[in-house]
């Protein structure tokens, strides 16, 4: 038998699924990771890979690096240079002999899917480079959220970085995201969810993706435990979820955050200015937001099939 036949031999024998997780910042990822993902005994999970494969302009490894965030801000013809190597940073040594499925999850990824174009084309070279490896099938799977609330969770995540931090602040953001003619309007893509879906229906097949709402978490969490159990091809009861507190943790009313605690030096600043400890969400704002993602939306729920006014998708009025 020549080596081209055994390699082939090998990939029969060791063919698998890799269910990939694009974690879209503030969608409950970490909760996935912690609570359902880590008891995945029979499956090879891989989550948040980071390593120094890459380098930054001074030659210094950053250790720190968020691998497939690293991935995909480049070239998408960085998986046709040493794919095995990367892919070996990517899901760890020795797991081309893993028999196992493969769980990969991921936030960083999902803070590259505002250029879909780009997205769209990394995840169809990564799909090309793990089929030459013997991984058959790759299933995609992407929780998102209302607009309005995720612009006010992500605000609140950068509270203590920001020294204007506030009421008055948090709804200049809004307006600046929702604005075409402003920068932030670029980084508002990532909102577009409809786009990404789009973009991800060019790489696998209907069957193969699951897009499911974040609010399923709180609202239905046995419905969304259904749909994880057949993404993954599991039991249901294997993914019975606890609506119990799955909101974001910076969350202390409806629609009202906790801003978070900025430095020592920086916090006796607040206190002399008398600086508010909360955000609130107010109505102008969330039809705003509501409104600029309007017709995403309603893309949205055509190509997903799933009512999305009933969890307040659409603005009111």
């Amino acid at each position: 038998m020549d080596i081209a036949a055994a390699t082939g031999n090998l990939i029969a024998m060791i063919a698998r699924t890799l269910y990939l997780h694009i974690g879209l910042p503030k969608t409950g990822s970490t909760f996935l990771q912690q609570q359902l993902f880590s008891k995945l005994n029979d499956m090879k999970v891989v989550s948040m890979p980071s390593d120094s494969y890459f380098h930054d302009g001074s030659s210094t490894a950053n250790s720190g690096n968020r691998l497939l965030g690293s991935i995909f801000r480049r070239s998408d013809t960085v998986w046709q240079h040493e794919p095995d190597r990367l892919l070996d940073h990517l899901l760890g040594s020795g797991w081309q002999e893993d028999e196992r499925d493969i769980l990969l999850s991921d936030e960083a990824i999902g803070r590259q899917a505002s250029r879909q174009g780009l997205f769209a084309a990394h995840l169809v070279a990564m799909q090309d480079a793990l089929h030459r490896r013997g991984i058959e099938q790759m299933k995609i799977l992407c929780l998102f959220r209302r607009q309005d609330h995720w612009l006010m969770s992500h605000y609140v995540q950068m509270s203590d970085r920001n020294r204007h931090a506030g009421q008055a602040d948090a709804d200049a953001f809004i307006r600046r995201t929702c604005d075409p003619r402003q920068n932030r309007f670029t980084f508002g893509a990532l909102l577009d969810y409809a786009a990404i879906l789009t973009a991800v229906s060019q790489v696998v097949a209907d069957e193969d993706r699951v897009f499911l709402p974040m609010e399923w978490l709180r609202t239905d969490s046995r419905r969304i435990g259904r749909q994880l159990a057949m993404f993954l091809d599991r039991e249901e009861q294997s993914f019975a979820l606890s609506s119990a507190d799955q909101e974001n943790v910076r969350r202390i009313g409806k629609d009202r955050w906790q801003l978070r605690q900025p430095p020592p030096l920086a916090r006796l600043r607040n206190v002399l200015v008398r600086r508010c400890g909360h955000v609130t969400l107010n109505p102008d704002m969330s039809r705003l937001a509501l409104e600029t993602y309007r017709a995403c939306n309603r893309q949205l729920e055509h190509q997903t099939g799933i009512a999305l006014a009933p969890l307040g998708y659409f603005a009111q009025g």
